[in-house]
């Protein structure tokens, strides 16, 4: 944002996730959006445009608790300076930074601002495995167990079933689902959606649930781990970049 009067300042202010002294001011944006907790660095640009000298240029941002603080003596005209400010994001916030300026030899000030939002969410996702004995198209979803015992030695067919959900208490929808069970050699598009599962962008509240028959000796007792990645976006299904992807494990036992 640009105001004149008799001299003329600017200043651009953005914002992007990380803390590398500024190395990432090249690419920050004016608004983004990050997991609660996250570290972000604000980049400020303060340009003289006008045709006289500044003195006692000053930035302040009172919502980053920055207090007006001397940037420059003095900033000749067509030059400019860089500051960057370190902080993690703890809530939602639209703020505003100001910058002031004393044109050189008169006693006229100029001024500029110009805004930044960071965006706050939080996402939480559930995953869950169980067995059940036998194939039936699904049809035994909810009776599946963590640790199903009792087996025959040798050849069991079971199914595996493995619970998505979008937790009530999210910001955010979730896509872009990656499950993966080495032990089963298996990924999601080797399973099935069962029938009344949510469709793909997951609002919070809601699940998607997949299974998979399989066939297994079994001797002893077996335990498969799957995991599971998935991206937190936009009910549309618009990946927010800055947010990191969400994983986690979950395991079930068979035995004889």
């Amino acid at each position: 944002t640009v105001d004149t009067t008799g001299g003329a300042v600017a200043l651009t202010k953005r914002v992007y996730k990380g803390h590398n002294s500024g190395v990432g001011c090249d690419t920050a944006e004016d608004s983004i959006v990050v997991a609660a907790g996250d570290a972000i660095t604000y980049c400020f640009d303060v340009e003289n445009l006008g045709d006289e000298d500044l003195i006692n240029v000053n930035l302040w941002d009172e919502d980053l608790g920055m207090t007006p603080s001397l940037v420059t003596d003095i900033l000749r005209v067509g030059e400019s300076v860089a500051l960057m400010f370190e902080t993690n994001a703890l809530v939602s916030v639209t703020n505003v930074a100001s910058v002031t300026g004393q044109v050189n030899g008169v006693v006229v000030f100029v001024s500029a601002t110009d805004t930044s939002r960071v965006e706050t969410v939080s996402t939480v996702l559930d995953f869950s495995k169980g067995v059940y004995a036998g194939h039936d198209a699904g049809f035994g979803i909810g009776t599946e167990v963590q640790n199903l015992g009792g087996l025959s030695s040798g050849l069991n067919h079971v199914t595996y079933v493995f619970r998505v959900t979008n937790h009530l208490l999210s910001d955010t929808h979730l896509d872009s689902l990656s499950i993966g069970d080495p032990t089963l050699f298996i990924t999601e598009s080797d399973m099935t959606v069962a029938p009344r599962s949510a469709n793909l962008p997951l609002a919070p509240g809601e699940s998607v649930i997949l299974f998979y028959g399989a066939s297994v000796n079994v001797s002893g007792s077996m335990t498969n781990t799957a995991s599971i990645l998935m991206r937190a976006t936009d009910a549309s299904g618009a990946v927010y970049p800055d947010v990191d992807p969400l994983d986690g494990s979950a395991s079930a036992i068979i035995s004889d």
